[in-house]
């Protein structure tokens, strides 16, 4: 998978996780109608700590993809490449035919 495939699956996963916040919530007031005069079971807590958690994992996915965008933009600078111009399969065949002729001209 490339780059630009994990940030799109990336951005669908995301609009799936804004989905399920947004059920959470209508979960969340439907369970506390239906729990009024009933003991809770420990459901909600885990569901809770299981949303919590995918959250955080989601924001640390985004990171480290922004992260990568940013080291691939630095690199590709680096070699006298537009950011703008190359995508990441690009440059890396680049660079691979590159190290190849160096490779074979040793």
């Amino acid at each position: 998978m490339n780059l630009q495939g994990i940030n799109d699956s990336f951005k669908d996963l995301n609009m799936k996780f804004k989905a399920v916040n947004e059920l959470n919530d209508k979960t969340k007031e439907i369970e506390e109608e239906a729990n009024k005069n009933e003991e809770e079971d420990g459901t909600r807590e885990f569901l809770s700590t299981f949303y919590d958690d995918a959250k955080l994992d989601i924001q640390r996915v985004d990171e480290k993809i922004k992260n990568i965008e940013e080291k691939f933009k630095e690199v590709v600078s680096f070699y006298g490449e537009n950011p703008k111009d190359v995508t990441i399969e690009n440059f890396y065949d680049t660079f691979t035919k590159l190290n190849k002729d160096i490779t074979v001209s040793d």
